[in-house]
């Protein structure tokens, strides 16, 4: 028969236990390697294929997070994909080059859409496209 002190003992380490499982599983991360191999210009309307290096991305869903290029921020979905925006230029927006990725989830496809920004007026320059694939760590 459990006593009292028993249970109290009990209680904490599946407290405990709840407590570590749960700040794992927030935290998972999902590593993936993406790989670039075409790009379409915009003012020519023409695309090229090419192999462009593989690069890191890495995605933590339970907190809407993204790792990519030594950028972290905060992701946006729209139905199956996963949408993230780097911007150079004043933080109005009004100027600048801007950096428009999307990944889908299902099928690893990635676009980045690089184009400037002059008042209302987006300049679309080049749409890379690619896949990424998920990956482990070494160690």
């Amino acid at each position: 028969m459990l006593t009292y002190i028993d249970m109290k003992k009990l209680l904490l380490l599946l407290s405990l236990s709840f407590g570590l499982t749960y700040s794992t599983y927030a935290n998972e991360r999902v590593n993936l390697s993406c790989v670039f191999d075409e790009a379409y210009n915009w003012q020519l309307g023409k695309t090229r294929v090419f192999k462009h290096d593989e690069s890191s991305l890495i995605v933590i869903p339970n907190v809407g997070k993204y790792i990519y290029d030594g950028i972290e921020g905060y992701y946006k979905t729209k139905g199956n994909e996963i949408l993230f925006t780097h911007k150079l230029g004043n933080d109005e927006d009004i100027l600048g080059k801007r950096y428009d990725y999307s990944l889908d989830r299902t099928t690893g496809v990635f676009e980045l859409l690089s184009s400037d920004r002059s008042g209302d007026e987006l300049f679309k320059w080049l749409t890379h496209k690619g896949k990424c694939k998920v990956s482990e760590n070494l160690f």
